[in-house]
């Protein structure tokens, strides 16, 4: 098995992920179930029974008071905010906060048809169904974002070159090893399929040939802020 960055892979001290040679990136050796983002299964099943967070329901009300407002502040780093595409739009309340805020199109990717209903009921929102990047979409927004999202991806650089082509900017939350051990929480072989460093998520914005304008610490202590674009 190779890294995104077709680089050699070696066992790390995970026995569920390998790690790159080259780069420093963390590979799941377990691919993505099919249907394992389904609505109820994901949003009920794995994420309230088996990890123990809230439901879908509450979450969208939880973030208003932690995270949406924090990812509201960064967007101010980026000048002629007019129009937005979020990759896993999720509940659909980044999108609500940035159209209460200004923006003249706001436009989700969720890849779970009932996820995109449960936002377009509880927003009225423009959410598209589809698996990113393999999604047809026209135009080019001021603004592409995804929260969470980079690491589920089966090909990061496919991703990440699609997002430069809808967008004059790009942001990401990602998590972030930094030597933790066994301490970091994101590895879950099967969901999060790549598990970046700075140094490899920096070395993937250079692979696509796009400059990172901001890194910085996110909202929870374990993951990193990256907004890449042309100046």
């Amino acid at each position: 098995m190779k890294c995104w960055c077709n680089g050699k892979t070696k066992e790390s001290f995970r026995s569920d992920y390998l790690e790159c040679v080259s780069c420093g990136t963390f590979i799941s050796k377990t691919p993505t179930d099919p249907g394992y983002y389904d609505f109820d299964s994901y949003w009920h099943d794995k994420q309230t029974i088996d990890l123990g967070f809230p439901p879908i329901e509450q979450r969208v009300k939880d973030d208003f008071n932690n995270r949406i407002p924090f990812w509201g502040k960064l967007l101010e780093k980026i000048p002629k905010r007019k129009s937005i595409l979020e990759i896993g739009g999720c509940h659909g309340g980044f999108l609500h906060h940035c159209e209460e805020n200004g923006f003249k199109q706001c436009v989700g990717i969720e890849i779970s048809e009932g996820t995109c209903d449960f936002a377009r009921k509880t927003f009225g929102l423009e959410m598209i169904c589809g698996d990113f990047p393999n999604v047809d979409i026209k135009g080019e927004f001021d603004i592409v974002c995804g929260f969470d999202v980079l690491e589920h991806f089966s090909d990061p650089f496919a991703a990440l070159m699609k997002m430069k082509s809808l967008g004059k900017y790009v942001m990401l939350q990602t998590p972030c090893y930094s030597g933790q051990g066994l301490k970091f929480t994101h590895f879950k072989a099967g969901e999060h399929l790549y598990i970046f460093t700075s140094h490899s998520i920096a070395f993937l914005f250079s692979a696509v040939e796009m400059p990172i304008l901001y890194f910085g610490d996110a909202y929870y202590p374990q993951d990193m802020m990256i907004i890449g674009g042309q100046e």
